[in-house]
């Protein structure tokens, strides 16, 4: 990424049961940005306002702890890092993604978001998430709930189970 909105990775598709997505050194544009995942299919990104469904709970390095969720929204919150963008700030994480191409049982994900926040606290955030229609999908979007990914890089391995 650079100074992008989002980033959009294509090519799920049904060689793989599972996907592993990787996304580093992310730098934020905005201070306080938190990421988020849509899915998609060859109609694109599906940003309806109840298709996701998504659950998390984070622990920071002040000892604070909280939990969070929404049963009916347009994206899957994939942290509440509050990202910073001063100097040694960032965020990284992963995730997997679970039936993407199954059309009898929803595409679900888990993972785990880790950065500094804008008050300079370590934040590991812990998510699960899913699309609440069963489709078939192609593609995933990363993006930030407000503002641009400054610089950042997105990987995604297929998983093949024997």
């Amino acid at each position: 990424a650079s100074n992008s909105a989002s980033l959009t990775i294509t090519g799920i598709s049904n060689t793989y049961d599972t996907y592993a997505c990787v996304y580093a050194d992310i730098i934020v544009a905005t201070d306080g940005a938190g990421p988020r995942l849509r899915l998609g299919d060859s109609s694109g990104i599906d940003t309806g306002g109840t298709d996701y469904y998504w659950c998390g709970e984070h622990v920071k390095s002040d000892s604070s702890t909280g939990a969070n969720g929404n049963a009916g929204t347009d994206e899957i919150r994939a942290g509440d890092v509050d990202c910073g963008n001063a100097s040694g700030e960032g965020m990284g994480g992963r995730f997997f993604i679970y039936n993407p191409t199954d059309t009898t049982i929803h595409t679900i994900l888990c993972g785990e978001t880790i950065g500094v926040t804008n008050a300079g606290i370590l934040q590991l955030y812990r998510f699960g998430g899913g699309r609440k229609a069963a489709i078939a999908i192609d593609r995933v979007q990363f993006y930030l709930n407000t503002g641009n990914i400054t610089s950042g890089r997105f990987s995604v391995w297929g998983i093949a189970h024997a």
